[in-house]
């Protein structure tokens, strides 16, 4: 999925131009190469910068953000005194477009297609095209929506989930509600686990796990019933697999859910596939997944290759700095198999 398609035409052109302006710095960039690469006219690129500027003021009340296009130089360019970045204006894209909207609803509540369109404040009829044109660009994911809810492998459906939420927000934006704000289930089972385990986890670890943990507790609460085709026989005497177990079973019983076998094996994939820890424990992590075959393969044969470009890198290279290599690697191959088919 590409990061522009939950927007809609017009959102897409103006990031476009943006991402542009942003890449040319402040010598600017000329509107004839934006019309050029992008195949608009200059009617389309001066209404997106008019659309821009209005988003500026209304979102940046206290900080000075606009695009100016000169007309003797025939230059866009960016004028602020402020750091801001294009992920920043992206991620608030994402969260008000009405495609991110629609996925979060059905996802996540039960309701009726005149019930949606009334909290989204559309027609009825716009909602049906809206969803029909999201079934396209989902179905890469194979998951379809139907009847007001989102369908298909629980296990994409979460991913895709986690990606829209990580997205939808800034670093800084998702550690500033890490901080002010908690969550009693996540922050339980984060607590729980590094006291149980030999495992801690990174900040950025830690507000990828509550993210990850609310979005299940949410699912599960929809749904009541999340079985789900879950081989944990392969991994249910490693100790990552025990330690998540016995945290679950710690804290269950203030909480009135059913955590079952593979909603466990669930959280292991998704703990050995997006870089949980602290960077001191990174063998612990990576000994606990090098036993998945498939894994062990993959990096392997990257290995291989990456020796055949650069000889005795290793040699080159720090043992800590190795390791953090031999683990994101591990842990890209394990998302590879796990969440990416």
């Amino acid at each position: 999925m590409d990061i522009y398609d939950l927007l809609d035409n017009s959102e897409t052109i103006q990031l476009k131009i943006l991402r542009k302006i942003f890449s040319a710095g402040e010598k600017g960039v000329a509107c004839a190469e934006v019309r050029r690469s992008l195949k608009i006219n200059a009617n389309t690129v001066l209404e997106a910068v008019g659309l821009f500027n209005d988003f500026f003021k209304e979102t940046y009340v206290d900080r000075k953000v606009a695009i100016n296009y000169t007309s003797e130089t025939g230059l866009l360019t960016l004028d602020t005194e402020e750091n801001i970045d294009f992920s920043e204006i992206y991620s608030t894209f994402l969260r008000r477009s009405i495609n991110y909207q629609i996925i979060q609803k059905v996802s996540f509540e039960s309701s009726s297609i005149s019930q949606l369109a009334v909290r989204l404040y559309l027609s009825e009829a716009t909602i049906f095209r809206k969803i029909k044109l999201l079934n396209s660009k989902i179905e890469e994911f194979q998951l379809k929506i139907k009847n007001v809810k989102m369908h298909g492998d629980e296990i994409q459906i979460r991913y895709l989930l986690y990606s829209l939420t990580v997205n939808a927000y800034t670093f800084n934006q998702h550690l500033l509600k890490f901080q002010e704000r908690t969550h009693p289930f996540a922050d339980a089972f984060i607590n729980t686990f590094e006291v149980l385990s030999n495992y801690k986890f990174s900040i950025q670890g830690k507000i990828k796990l509550r993210i990850w943990l609310d979005i299940t507790i949410k699912r599960i609460r929809l749904l009541n019933d999340t079985s789900m085709d879950a081989n944990y026989l392969e991994v249910e005497n490693q100790a990552l697999y025990k330690a998540i177990k016995k945290s679950f079973l710690s804290i269950l019983d203030h909480y009135s859910l059913l955590i079952g076998e593979d909603e466990i094996m669930i959280l292991y994939s998704f703990m050995v596939s997006f870089e949980l820890y602290d960077s001191k424990y990174l063998p612990l992590g990576t000994k606990e997944i090098k036993s998945n075959g498939k894994v062990a393969l993959l990096d392997k044969e990257f290995l291989r290759r990456v020796h055949e470009v650069f000889p005795h890198y290793e040699e080159k290279v720090t043992i800590e700095t190795r390791r953090e290599i031999e683990y994101s690697l591990t842990n890209l191959h394990c998302k590879i198999t796990k969440f990416c088919g």
